[in-house]
């Protein structure tokens, strides 16, 4: 039997707001997500409407949700999380940031992104805890070249 996380509570959502999720279902399966409309696309999923993969994999619980105020920052990073092993999702939705790092390729070294949008400039994305995130306007200056 896979190990089961325990579910969160919906946070509520704001304007300008995206979420970042996993879901974890009665077998252990995780969905990685993002919307703006957390409640509105956990209730999809829960009636099986949200995705192919909630359909197959029943009764999904919600076990991480990840604010984030830039859309293009909200897909970015659930790409990231899809691309992860699922021990390293297990240890995001824990809080275990020592067995991420550990688990991550490149312990020492900032994960470059932007394969998703080529044409945009790539970014550096440091891990969450050190604080470093770059703001959106400077993402948006990025990507208008100044």
């Amino acid at each position: 039997m896979a190990d089961l996380h325990p579910s969160i509570a919906c946070p509520e959502s704001g304007p300008g707001l995206y979420w970042v999720y996993i879901l974890q279902s009665a077998d252990g399966a995780y969905y990685v997500g993002q919307t703006s409309d957390l409640r509105e696309r956990l209730r999809k999923h829960r009636l099986g409407l949200g995705s192919k993969h909630t359909h197959d994999h029943v009764t999904p619980q919600l076990v991480y949700a990840d604010p984030l105020v830039d859309l293009t920052a909200a897909v970015q990073r659930e790409r990231q999380l899809k691309r992860w092993s699922r021990s390293k999702k297990a240890a995001l939705i824990r809080s275990d940031f020592d067995r991420l790092r550990k688990l991550s390729r490149s312990r020492d070294q900032p994960i470059v992104t932007g394969r998703a949008f080529p044409q945009t400039a790539k970014r550096v994305v440091y891990p969450r805890e050190w604080g470093l995130q770059p703001r959106a306007n400077a993402l948006a200056n990025l990507r208008r070249g100044g």
